[in-house]
């Protein structure tokens, strides 16, 4: 499948996912399964955005700055740093 395709994929089944419609995160999984970095990038910014669980978001970035995408590689570098901060705060209290 062409690049673009992909690209329209995803960015629908992000959409969708937003509004509610959790059926289109099958879309996505489809393509994550091929390690396409593009979408993992998608699911670590909608479980941090939008669901805010970071502990799955931590995981998408790392996956998608693997396979070589430079905002998921910005994004886990931020969240690793902001998690060792509040955990560091934690053991002092």
């Amino acid at each position: 499948m062409p690049l673009n395709q992909y690209n329209q994929i995803i960015h629908s089944a992000y959409n969708q996912i937003k509004k509610g419609n959790i059926k289109a995160i099958e879309e996505i999984l489809k393509i994550v399964q091929q390690k396409y970095a593009l979408t993992e990038f998608m699911l670590g910014k909608l479980n941090e955005e939008d669901f805010h669980n970071i502990t799955e978001a931590i995981k998408w970035y790392k996956l998608a700055s693997a396979h070589g995408h430079l905002e998921a590689h910005k994004r886990y570098l931020r969240l690793i740093k902001k998690r060792h901060i509040i955990h560091t705060i934690d053991v002092r209290v």
